[in-house]
């Protein structure tokens, strides 16, 4: 198994451990950490040139930190690196 095949495994990985914290404990450090999550997966997908399956995560991602961090400047850059993300499909 390559590496980016790894990182991709590893990623939904997270994603699915995130999103259950995330759920059962709202509003706690877990859901940005699912946000993390969701931006990574995004990433190693966009990696293998797989930008129509980046897509949905990178929304979620952009979701959640939306509902998290609605004025925050972190947000503002996640979000840009988001958008740069979208713009390669």
């Amino acid at each position: 198994m390559k590496d980016d095949d790894k990182a991709l495994e590893a990623a939904k990985e997270a994603v699915k451990i995130y999103r259950k914290l995330a759920n059962d404990h709202p509003d706690t450090v877990h859901s940005e950490c699912l946000a993390a999550s969701l931006y990574n997966l995004a990433h190693c997908y966009s990696r293998q040139r797989e930008y129509t399956a980046a897509l949905q995560p990178v929304e979620d991602a952009v979701r959640e930190y939306k509902r998290l961090h609605t004025n925050s400047s972190s947000f503002l850059r996640l979000l840009e690196q988001s958008q740069q993300v979208l713009a390669m499909t």
